[in-house]
């Protein structure tokens, strides 16, 4: 049985790139930690952040933060944090923000930013560039256009109207 520990407040704190939850009544002993505002913590018994099948952190807004052992981390490759108004990729070795083949941050509205082991590229011929340098394959804009198209399409929140 999972311990659900309710508090008024949890502190994120990060000590060299691993996050864990304190509360205002101390640090949390694995399990779920709920906060006043509703927002869902899942800690390691060490109070790290952590949830092997799901995201560790369920915040009340809607937005889902996947971390193993305290660190952004989502083995499928789909987005280490989902919210309904925005996606965001990390590089789950230094927990540097960064994608390998599309943004690292997209909005519903189509922003996009590309980021490759925590450097950011002005646009995507920039960072096709880099990666090309690297030896990884580019993706097509067309792709990319795609991929935001079906992400706005499960959202939901959002009415055809708002696409």
């Amino acid at each position: 049985m999972t311990q659900i520990t309710v508090t008024d407040k949890v502190t994120i704190i990060s000590n060299d790139g691993v996050e864990s939850i304190v509360t205002t009544d101390g640090p949390v002993k694995a399990g779920v930690c709920i906060d006043s505002q509703n927002n869902a913590y899942f800690v390691r018994v060490d109070g790290i952040l952590h949830k092997d099948d799901g995201p560790a952190i369920v915040w009340a807004d809607g937005t889902f933060d996947w971390r193993q052992n305290g660190k952004p981390f989502r083995a499928d490759g789909k987005p280490t944090t989902e919210s309904p108004k925005y996606r965001k990729w990390y590089h789950h070795e230094d927990g540097a923000i960064g994608r390998v083949g599309g943004p690292a941050f997209e909005t519903v509205t189509g922003y996009r930013e590309y980021w490759l082991n925590g450097q950011y590229f002005d646009t995507k011929s920039e960072y096709d560039a880099k990666c090309q340098l690297l030896g990884i394959a580019v993706v097509s804009q067309s792709d990319v256009d795609n991929s935001h198209q079906d992400w706005l399409k499960s959202l939901p929140c959002h009415k055809k109207e708002e696409i």
